[in-house]
């Protein structure tokens, strides 16, 4: 490895990098190298002797630098009206873009505190979930609603099944980017080995077409703003999160 090199033309080079050039169709080959800690040249620098185009970008966050600059929250800096966990009934709905973080969060904070989780990827259908939601509050119980929910149509059904339980809803919004998100898209994928499959970018695209901002106004007892905080599970998750995607 120490005496190797890659080339490849999947460089990142924008239209016009050099006189009539065409913007190159991806950044794959370069990320490729950087992940493997290799020197990179395009075919034009090895083969015809050319200088390296400084006219290239990467087409994606640096994972290394968004972690440096990420005004990260801890579990601790939640508003002080505010906690994690409530020992009464009641509902929260996750919002925020496709592999944001929702399930993550369920899994490690709520879950275990007695939420029932309510997710459509095992249900299937809305009308599943609703109907979910509402079991759990019948018998007392509290649920999490671990779905995109982008605007108010789709979070409208469990604000009215709240209310006619009787009980609070709460909104956590998660304020993972989409660059970031989608860059754990790609990372979940390969630290699950494949369990968890990539979701395609059209759902990203969607949230984004759909959403607005959940408001208390719609009948949340509480809208919380949860950052982005990454907690590795191993250092191989940590490793794998680094590379570019």
């Amino acid at each position: 490895m120490s005496q190797s090199f890659y080339v490849g033309d999947a460089a990142g080079r924008v239209k016009n990098w050099k006189a009539g050039a065409k913007r190159d169709f991806s950044v794959s080959d370069r990320k490729f190298a950087a992940n493997l800690k290799l020197p990179f040249r395009t075919p034009e620098e090895h083969f015809l002797g050319e200088e390296p185009t400084k006219s290239w970008d990467w087409r994606s966050i640096n994972p290394v630098e968004a972690m440096s600059e990420q005004k990260y929250a801890s579990i601790d800096e939640f508003p002080s009206t505010s906690t994690i966990v409530s020992d009464k009934s009641e509902v929260i709905l996750c919002c925020g873009f496709p592999a944001s973080g929702k399930s993550t969060f369920s899994r490690r904070h709520l879950i275990p505190a007695g939420y029932v989780w309510v997710n459509r990827d095992t249900l299937k259908t809305p009308a599943r979930c609703l109907k979910a939601v509402k079991e759990t509050l019948s018998n007392g119980g509290k649920a999490v609603v671990d779905n995109t929910n982008p605007d108010r149509k789709s979070r409208e059904p469990y604000i009215l099944a709240a209310k006619a339980a009787g009980v609070p809803i709460r909104c956590f919004w998660f304020q993972t980017s989409r660059e970031i998100a989608s860059h754990l898209n790609f990372c979940r994928e390969k630290q699950t080995n494949g369990a968890v499959r990539r979701i395609p970018e059209v759902g990203f695209n969607v949230f984004k077409k759909r959403f607005s901002p959940p408001q208390r106004a719609e009948g949340f007892s509480e809208v919380v703003k949860i950052d982005f905080k990454p907690q590795f599970d191993s250092d191989r998750d940590r490793e794998i999160f680094d590379l570019w995607t």
